[in-house]
């Protein structure tokens, strides 16, 4: 779970699972528990196992890397065995499949989102133009209509500023 907000002011939490009236816990005590890291907090948590996988994983050099593997013998070994992962072609490929199609979904998301602007605008216009030919009494038919509808931005703006200025449409 990924939330903007802080919770607890710590950076690890455990929430668990009680009735709402006495309190007593949902089976045992860790049957059904919440973990909820703030990761933001990481500087001010202490020096435990969990610190060190949160800086493991988020490590993008290997300077880093190597300071956290001499810090702790854990973080040694999980450097040796992503060292050997690396040399692994096979896991080589997987991860460069997966890299590529993550860039590939963020360029899809990107083109979307600047295209749902661009319509979001064009119909922003168009809804300008049908209200100023209303208040300037210029009819607006299904022809009219169906001309904004196929239009580019440059048309639309285009009219607009003939609206504007000549209080007629172009021809």
């Amino acid at each position: 779970m990924f939330l903007d907000a802080r919770i607890s002011g710590r950076f690890h939490a455990i929430y668990g699972l009680r009735e709402v009236h006495d309190h007593t816990p949902f089976g045992d005590e860790e049957l059904l528990e919440i973990h909820l890291l703030e990761l933001p907090l990481l500087d001010a948590a202490p020096d435990d196992l969990l610190h060190y996988w949160v800086r493991f994983l988020r490590t993008v050099d290997a300077g880093e890397l190597e300071s956290l593997a001499k810090e702790h013998p854990i973080m040694a070994e999980a450097k040796e065995a992503l060292e050997r992962l690396s040399a692994d072609p096979a896991a080589r490929a997987l991860y460069e499949a997966r890299l590529k199609q993550r860039l590939f979904l963020e360029t899809v998301h990107e083109v979307v989102r600047a295209e749902g602007l661009a319509e979001g605008l064009a119909k922003g216009r168009v809804e300008a133009i049908v209200g100023m030919c209303e208040l300037l009494a210029i009819p607006v038919d299904d022809q009219l209509r169906a001309r904004l509808a196929r239009a580019e931005l440059t048309e639309l703006d285009a009219i607009l500023t003939s609206l504007r200025t000549t209080r007629a449409l172009p021809t």
